[in-house]
């Protein structure tokens, strides 16, 4: 099957009354931004990459759009980027990070959320420290652990 296009996939969500999330992986943001006018939805999806260039672009052309910066390994050394591109959530690897980067997006304002937590005990932990989201692979088992 040939996979749909963005312009489908993001109609097919809406129809749903889902919000859909796209994440970035290849391709320009003039050509994220021209999709997402032609359909007239620029303020009904979030955009996120890892791309960080990237989500500056799709800001700067489309100003009401909902950003999320992800990221991986030390946040430490990328705190001041994040304050200039004030996406509206961060995405972080549980692997990489740490309370004090937690304690620290908090404290500046940003929606939080943890990738890929898949032990209910570090699930809780996170809750604990305030995170707004936690993605696992494992929605049910931590449901039920939790």
């Amino acid at each position: 099957e040939t996979p749909p296009t963005l312009s489908e996939a993001v109609s097919l969500c809406l129809s749903g009354g889902a919000v859909p999330l796209i994440e970035h992986k290849s391709g320009t943001a003039e050509a994220y931004a021209k999709v997402l006018t032609e359909l007239d939805v620029v303020e009904q999806v979030i955009v996120q990459s890892f791309n960080w260039k990237f989500i500056k672009e799709i800001r700067d052309l489309l100003p009401r759009v909902k950003i999320g910066a992800l990221g991986k390994e030390q946040l430490h050394s990328r705190k001041e980027i994040l304050l200039k591109l004030k996406p509206d959530w961060v995405g972080w690897s549980d692997r990489d990070i740490k309370r004090g980067d937690i304690d620290w997006l908090k404290e500046n304002g940003f929606h939080i959320a943890i990738w890929t937590v898949n032990d209910p005990r570090r699930a809780k932990y996170l809750i604990d420290c305030k995170v707004d989201k936690i993605i696992t692979d494992r929605p049910k088992f931590i449901e039920e652990k939790l």
